[in-house]
């Protein structure tokens, strides 16, 4: 969607009241440039929830209106408006969101996979409409007791923060500002690649492991300087035992039979103890959010 018809809708659109969107959704299929204009769109068939299935949304506007208990299923919303618009008792599955405006979209009781939002926005121009769209949709996960969507949604929404302080910190003037603003910006960047902010799990294996494999390297080249008593064959350290020593001394087991001799090698050794705590830490945390988000 074009930068000037981001909040409004191109073309010539058509006003639809309920019984035209649900005699429009039954055919399946593209429903194009269209604008629902009654404040409420509810399943007419309460408390049963009615069902929109396998329909494209394209150019349509949603804004401004109540949806309640109604199920899209496979639906895909495409340059379409839900400015203001308040999502109720609803289902959203296998559904995709692109190019869609969301401003001050709210959800109240509804099932949706936040990861349906990953074309919605482009984070060069509305950083704060993402921002407000991730923390609607992290709350509601919450208060649905959805694990996997809390999950999504947080990591979206502190990208999404990071998207909105490279904006800020484009716009700054003042030297300490801008200051701030990289510092938190570096900060967020390195949460986002080496864990994950905490809740990607793959990224928090990534790292761990790879923290392993260069400590162990280091353990290795620097084996004299430490005081490591490695196995030796042809005069040679064996990369192995520095694995497994360091492998021991990051899960804090510290068996003794490989032990530091010299005031570097206890220092360094405190040092590679102290993260692997901090990793085992992290690892606890993330294991509990994915049981009680």
């Amino acid at each position: 969607m074009a930068n000037q018809d981001f909040f409004r809708l191109g073309g010539n659109p058509t006003d639809i009241d309920q019984d035209q969107f649900f005699l429009l959704t039954t055919k399946r299929g593209t429903i194009s440039s269209k604008i629902y204009r009654p404040p409420t769109l509810i399943s007419p068939r309460e408390p049963q929830r009615a069902l929109v299935d396998n329909c494209q949304f394209e150019d349509f506007s949603f804004s401004k209106t109540l949806i309640d208990n109604i199920e899209f299923k496979k639906c895909t919303f495409l340059r379409c408006l839900f400015i203001g618009t308040r999502i109720k008792r609803c289902r959203f599955t296998e559904c995709s969101f692109i190019d869609t405006n969301t401003y001050r979209i709210e959800f109240e009781d509804t099932y949706i996979n936040p990861l349906s939002f990953q074309q919605c926005l482009d984070p060069s121009r509305y950083q704060n409409i993402g921002v407000y769209l991730y923390q609607e949709l992290l709350n509601n996960s919450r208060r649905q007791s959805q694990p996997d969507f809390t999950q999504d949604a947080l990591f979206l929404f502190r990208r999404w923060t990071r998207y909105q302080e490279v904006y800020r910190l484009k716009a700054a003037s003042d030297w300490r500002t801008r200051a701030r603003l990289a510092k938190a910006i570096c900060l967020n960047f390195v949460e986002d690649i080496l864990l994950g902010f905490g809740v990607r799990v793959g990224s928090f294996c990534r790292t761990a492991l790879a923290s392993a494999v260069l400590l162990a390297f280091a353990n290795y080249v620097f084996a004299q300087e430490l005081g490591l008593s490695l196995a030796v064959k042809d005069g040679t350290a064996s990369f192995w035992d520095a694995l497994y020593f360091t492998i021991i001394t990051l899960t804090t087991i510290g068996y003794g039979d490989i032990a530091p001799s010299t005031h570097l090698g206890r220092i360094a050794v405190a040092a590679e103890g102290m993260l692997g705590f901090l990793l085992f830490a992290i690892l606890a945390s993330m294991i509990y959010r994915k049981i009680l988000p």
